[in-house]
């Protein structure tokens, strides 16, 4: 437990989670919108459609992680008919529905269904948006349910995962926008994407220092593992992966292109930023598992 598998899964099981929350909220208050060309409808459309199928894809990844993380498949099946009271009970569902909402929202968007109206999609996008914001919170309660683990055991690493989560979410649509060539056609909406992004990583950052904070004073092995995810071989990862990468970086650029309005996204800054979400993950599990 707690090799490889797991730590992709924590990453793309939250990269793909924030990503759907973020497609979902999006589209909801573009249609919302009464002042929009036929277009600039058209350009969203695509723009959205693709932000789908691709968190859904990455949601599908974690959940094959997740598998081979248990090792033998009939364990995760009897998750479902033998479920138990636990955080693991909880995740799996979750996923599971969000994965079936998720491929349902790829399909009715990209295919034509004349079966599926236009309601029917928002309620899917609302259900989206729920069983996202569940599967990002259950990516840090699944570690802070290990009270062995006292590095683990607080309430701040479910808030910097859902953080982390809506901060790969803004910036994995921003990195697929890049791509489109109409995304200047919904370009305000990527200028509020830039404002938002920055108070996302303002609260990441001060939830990372508070986390790192409550480990210095915690009990147990917390200071102790504390102490060795600020030396080698974790210190790198942590210094230039979640503080350079995660942070400072997108920060300083999400700063210039909010304040100077720039409607144009820049995938290498959101590419960094995604990294600094997995290397978020590798370092807390490593840290806590010393």
């Amino acid at each position: 437990m707690f090799g490889p598998f797991i730590i992709m899964y924590l990453f793309l099981g939250g990269c793909g989670a924030g990503m759907l929350f973020v497609s979902s909220v999006w589209s909801i208050l573009f249609h919302r919108r009464s002042a929009r060309t036929q277009r600039e409808s058209a350009a969203f459309r695509m723009c959205r459609n693709r932000c789908f199928a691709t968190g859904a894809v990455i949601v599908c990844l974690g959940a094959v992680c997740l598998l081979a993380d248990l090792g033998r498949p009939e364990r995760f099946i009897l998750l479902f008919f033998r479920p138990n009271e636990t955080y693991l009970t909880f995740g799996t569902f979750v996923l599971a529905a969000l994965m079936a909402v998720s491929l349902f929202l790829s399909a009715a968007n990209h295919l034509y269904l004349p079966c599926v109206g236009a309601r029917a999609k928002v309620v899917a996008e609302i259900l989206c948006a729920v069983l996202s914001m569940a599967v990002m919170t259950y990516t840090g309660l699944f570690l802070q349910g290990l009270y062995a683990v006292a590095f683990w055991d607080t309430w701040l690493v479910p808030v910097l995962f859902v953080l982390s989560a809506m901060s790969m979410g803004v910036s994995s649509c921003l990195f697929v926008a890049s791509f489109l060539r109409d995304c200047w056609l919904f370009g305000d909406d990527v200028k509020r994407m830039h404002g938002i992004h920055l108070a996302v990583l303002v609260f990441e950052a001060a939830a990372l220092v508070a986390f790192l904070a409550s480990a210095a004073f915690g009990r147990g092995e917390a200071p102790s593992s504390l102490a060795l995810l600020l030396c080698d071989p974790l210190l790198p990862w942590f210094v230039v992966g979640v503080v350079l990468c995660g942070l400072a970086i997108p920060a300083a650029c999400e700063t210039v292109l909010f304040a100077k309005r720039i409607e144009r996204a820049f995938p290498l800054v959101d590419a960094l930023c995604i990294f600094g979400g997995f290397a978020l993950r590798m370092c807390i599990v490593s840290a806590g598992l010393h």
